[in-house]
């Protein structure tokens, strides 16, 4: 469970104005753009570190990792409800069935 910092947006005045996060989980992660409130804090541009970045995520967002982790576990869920489906198709007497799956040919 853990936020990260892929990338950052600075101005023309050097100030960082918004970050490309990842919250990571073991069933997934969720990753967004946060627009900072400027300035995010007193560091300067060549002194910002992932450490700082993610600080300064964390301090803004309104989410905690609790709501990610429910998020991510639904989003979880709702992929393994939906590799259960199986498409069926109306056949020539009218009835629907699963096709076959097309066999490689044999060369």
């Amino acid at each position: 469970m853990s936020f990260s910092v892929d990338s950052f947006v600075a101005d023309a005045n050097n100030v960082v104005v918004s970050v490309q996060w990842c919250y990571t989980n073991a069933d997934g992660k969720i990753t967004n753009t946060h627009v900072l409130n400027t300035p995010a804090g007193d560091v300067e541009l060549p002194a910002v570190t992932q450490t700082t970045l993610v600080s300064w995520l964390e301090d803004q967002l309104t989410n905690t990792a609790a709501d990610f982790d429910a998020a991510i576990a639904r989003a979880k869920s709702q992929a393994e409800y939906q590799a259960g489906f199986k498409v069926y198709v109306r056949e020539d007497d009218e009835s629907y069935a699963i096709p076959d799956e097309p066999t490689a040919a044999a060369y």
